[in-house]
């Protein structure tokens, strides 16, 4: 009897939390949802999210607010969501760093980027352009090419940290061309486009919102994207791929996750309002006049793919170049 009243009682309540939990996800969202970024106010990724926001509050009917956690790249951010209630009301704009090359990059993280995380939908992807100076004697990737073999390591570029994007696209670029240059570490954006103007360094890498003023006012002369797609404002820019090296691409890229266990149906709610965010005309021109490529329909298992894919290309490039932060 006291066995049969026991389970009667574990019965009533497990159905109780799950119908709490059904409920729950079906009145979701009823108050405003955190969405947490690693960037400083003000920032890319910061001026990113608020745009996003306005937009999905009127999807969704509640308020995003933009909670920003900097620090480490992006870990700071991702640790605090990694440890959240699983309820939907706290999510995170992850981004290429901490759900991309991190996990070869450092022995040690304190999440899991596929096991803490369920992906909800992916953002944005920024390419990186490269580019010369006026009187450089490169002006396409061949020519960069060509020089590097005839002279090993004396082609420098510079980056903004060993492990940055800069880095890990050009240790692609060499594996996959067989050649060999040099990397100049520096603090900024600013410094390095100085240097190349000055001569002291052969090609800078950076993002669009930094060297398109460059260009259209013919400061600096563009190579290559970095991206699998030309960019709308620049398309007479060929990618890296359709100069020769189809396997070599890098974007930074910005995504929506939420932390594991939360519901299923929370994670539906929650994909079909970014997708549906995506397709609205005000964020396509915000990723056009940014330079980036949004990242519609990407979202549940077809962006987890993305993530494992993605992972996986870069712990080859770094294992091959020997890179450790840590």
């Amino acid at each position: 009897m006291t066995m049969l009243y026991t389970r009667s009682a574990f019965a009533v309540a497990l159905s109780v939390a799950l119908s709490s939990t059904f409920a729950a996800a079906q009145d979701y969202p009823n108050r405003p949802i955190t969405w947490v970024n690693g960037g400083t106010p003000g920032s890319v990724t910061d001026i990113g999210s608020r745009t996003y926001a306005k937009v999905l509050t009127e999807i969704l009917g509640q308020s995003l607010i933009i909670e920003n956690k900097p620090g480490a790249g992006g870990i700071i951010s991702t640790e605090h969501v990694a440890h959240a209630k699983p309820d939907g009301y706290t999510i995170l704009n992850g981004t290429s760093g901490p759900f991309g090359s991190y996990p070869s990059l450092y022995k040690k993280l304190t999440f899991d980027p596929l096991k803490d995380f369920i992906p909800v939908h992916g953002l944005s992807e920024s390419p990186m352009i490269m580019i010369v100076r006026p009187n450089s004697p490169f002006r396409k990737l061949s020519d960069l090419i060509d020089y590097a073999r005839k002279h090993p390591e004396k082609l420098n570029y510079s980056t903004t940290g060993l492990g940055a994007g800069s880095h890990l696209l050009m240790e692609m670029l060499q594996q996959a061309a067989n050649v060999k240059t040099t990397v100049v570490p520096y603090k900024g954006s600013a410094q390095q486009i100085t240097d190349l103007m000055g001569g002291n360094i052969d090609l800078v890498l950076d993002y669009s919102v930094v060297v398109t003023p460059l260009i259209t006012s013919g400061q600096v002369i563009p190579i290559a994207v970095t991206g699998r797609k030309r960019l709308k404002h620049l398309p007479e820019i060929a990618t890296i791929q359709e100069q020769g090296y189809p396997d070599v691409w890098l974007t930074a890229w910005s995504s929506v996750l939420a932390p594991a266990g939360t519901p299923p149906d929370v994670i539906d709610k929650l994909a079909n309002a970014f997708e549906q965010m995506l397709k609205d005309p005000s964020i396509q021109k915000y990723a056009d006049d940014n330079g980036a490529n949004l990242m519609v329909g990407l979202k549940k298992e077809a962006f987890r793919d993305f993530i494992v894919q993605d992972m996986a290309k870069l712990k080859t490039v770094v294992e091959k170049a020997n890179i450790r932060l840590d």
